[in-house]
């Protein structure tokens, strides 16, 4: 269990971080057996300091360190490469956690920003991504292995000259897939 657990934890907590879904089932052992590895020595690391300071565990001590080195070291190593691979300084050392230039361009997108959309038949379309949560409704683009697909929750208008005209009026905003290409705005 101490060479698997660490390693499942490291992996599914690192999906869910990026949107990512690993599909190469045949890697799964090896990398929950390498994270693991890594798992395995900073918890030895952390027991040999803990044990320096406490004389004598109890039972249940015992069974929270446990949870500490198997479950919680697993989550937090995850997270400090996952922000890692995000810093600047790293771009020379890791790749980058977003997979997709399109999970990149809407997560930078957090101010918001116009967009016009065009589809696979050639129409266009044009929207506000609205990304602040508090506004009255946000704007969503699918990301990861999930389908391509975006909602706008403001529709606009487009001039002949492919210039935002006006928002449509009452409309919930628009949902839109089999995209082309998307041109941002701020």
């Amino acid at each position: 269990m101490a060479f698997i657990l660490p390693g499942f934890i490291c992996v599914k907590f690192y999906e869910i971080l990026t949107g990512q879904k690993r599909t190469d089932a045949s890697q799964f052992r090896m990398d929950f057996f390498a994270y693991s590895l890594i798992n395995n020595f900073f918890a030895l690391l952390l027991d040999i300091t803990i044990n320096h300071f406490l004389a004598s565990k109890t039972d249940i001590v015992s069974y929270l360190l446990y949870f500490l080195y198997f479950v919680i070291l697993p989550i937090c190593l995850t997270y400090i490469l996952y922000l890692s691979r995000k810093a600047n300084w790293s771009i020379w050392l890791f790749q980058h956690p977003d997979a997709y230039a399109w999970d990149h361009a809407f997560k930078n997108a957090k101010n918001g920003c116009f967009v016009i959309v065009t589809l696979n038949d050639g129409k266009k379309y044009a929207g506000k991504y609205i990304s602040k949560p508090q506004e009255k409704k946000t704007s969503f683009a699918a990301s990861g292995y999930l389908a391509k697909d975006i909602y706008l929750a403001e529709q606009w208008e487009l001039n002949k000259n492919a210039s935002f005209k006006k928002k449509t009026n009452q409309t919930g905003g628009i949902y839109l897939s089999d995209i082309k290409t998307i041109e941002f705005f701020e």
